[in-house]
């Protein structure tokens, strides 16, 4: 890694080398929990992830389960290769999406250069290529400017911040596109709540392994448009109980519906990457409607 005078090395330089680090992984599972903060509520998700293959080859299990309410909201999203498979389930609906993955890699890689992939939320949610195309997107929606060395838990840890690129940030900030590339003040409630300002990434000293992923949004203070309040958390990823390069069976990444309900979700993910003009995969088909009731 590059370094800065007195042997420090650079915010950027840490990032790039924990993507490659991950990248070269033939396999990652850890227990996950996210936090997730909305409308003065938090909402708590522990489950699991798991990862095998490099590139094009790789795929992964995710699982949530959400407590809302007096019930339980199970979240699974499964990379089978040929295949995402998404399933939600909050009490007796149940949701099942397929989508394409080679129509996706095409249409992004028809966008190289662009911007196409990074989302709204600054790489919030697991994408397509599983963790490591996650630190990918926060790195190329966030200059990262601040390193720290520190503790999580007993495990020595860098600690990075970034904030927006202007150029990435502009694309979700409607009227105020030109003050954000201007680098003038923008008017934050005017953006979608769960949108970010700054991301604080935990990575391991030695392995370089993101075990937290926090993203912070800024307020302004009761009484004083002009004064900033303290940073709130309006999401946290964690990792924990991390173990790299272990086997895991393959049927961890076979998923079939059988005689499930489910919809092809491939136009409606890329309408969530920002992409609205793409042609639509080839043999589109879907199986029932979006929901079913069990």
């Amino acid at each position: 890694m590059a370094s800065q005078p007195g042997g420090q090395p650079t915010p950027g330089d840490v990032l790039s080398s924990a993507i490659t680090a991950i990248e070269s992984q033939p396999s990652i599972s850890a227990r996950i929990r996210q936090k997730i903060h909305l409308l003065d509520h938090e909402l708590i998700g522990k489950g699991s992830y798991e990862q095998v293959g490099r590139q094009e080859q790789r795929r992964f299990r995710l699982e949530l389960i959400v407590p809302v309410g007096e019930g339980m909201s199970s979240f699974q999203r499964i990379h089978t290769g040929k295949y995402l498979w998404v399933c939600e389930e909050l009490g007796s609906q149940t949701t099942l999406v397929q989508i394409d993955v080679d129509h996706i890699r095409r249409v992004l890689a028809q966008r190289r250069g662009s911007h196409a992939g990074v989302g709204a939320g600054g790489g919030i949610a697991m994408p397509l290529e599983g963790l490591p195309k996650l630190l990918a997107n926060l790195n190329d929606a966030f200059q990262f400017t601040s390193l720290r060395q520190g503790y999580l838990d007993q495990l020595g840890v860098w600690q990075l911040e970034g904030t927006w690129k202007p150029a990435v940030l502009a694309e979700w900030a409607g009227d105020q596109k030109a003050k954000v590339l201007a680098g003038e003040p923008i008017n934050w409630k005017a953006l979608p709540q769960q949108l970010p300002q700054r991301v604080v990434l935990t990575l391991g000293h030695d392995d370089l392994f993101p075990y937290r992923m926090e993203y912070l949004r800024e307020l302004p203070a009761a009484g004083n448009p002009d004064e900033r309040s303290a940073a709130s958390t309006i999401a946290t990823l964690e990792f924990f109980e991390v173990r790299l390069g272990g086997p895991i069976p393959p049927q961890r990444f076979v998923y079939k519906p059988g005689d499930r309900t489910f919809v092809n979700g491939t136009e409606a993910y890329l309408k969530q990457l920002g992409i609205t003009d793409a042609p639509p995969p080839p043999g589109l088909h879907s199986k029932g409607p979006a929901g079913v009731q069990r």
